[in-house]
């Protein structure tokens, strides 16, 4: 059955790519529009950056906590993440604030996008050893 379906499987993903390409090759990106909803968050969308680089250096359960609070804390008093987090001691001990301002640039900050870029460049590389049938 597997292989009967993969013709099908290969025009199908053939139609997708065409279509996306289409609406790829048509976007306009409004980079000051984008900026400023970025914005909008004071900072917060990148709490997950602070949180990975605080874990490397005072475990990923401390990271976690502290970037909780502080996020809390900005929401609350309606401050900025970073200004929560340069008024940290536990931070600054860390991090000078130029690292703290570049791990809070957008521009920066990929996500989780490398890890999953290599998790499928290695199930690629050692596919299952399931043969089809």
């Amino acid at each position: 059955m597997g292989r009967e379906a993969l013709p099908d499987l290969a025009r199908l993903t053939g139609g997708a790519l065409a279509q996306i390409t289409a609406i790829v090759s048509n976007i306009e990106v409004n980079a000051g529009r984008l900026a400023a909803n970025l914005d909008l968050t004071h900072g917060l969308i990148l709490g997950e950056a602070v949180m990975l680089a605080f874990g490397d250096r005072i475990g990923r359960l401390d990271a976690h906590t502290l970037v909780e609070h502080a996020s809390k804390q900005a929401v609350a008093t309606g401050s900025t993440l970073y200004d929560v987090l340069s008024n940290d001691e536990r931070v600054t001990q860390q991090f000078s604030l130029i690292e703290l301002q570049a791990l809070l640039d957008p521009a920066n900050y990929a996500g989780q996008a490398h890890a999953f870029v290599d998790a499928t460049l290695l199930s690629h590389r050692f596919p299952s050893s399931r043969s089809l049938p």
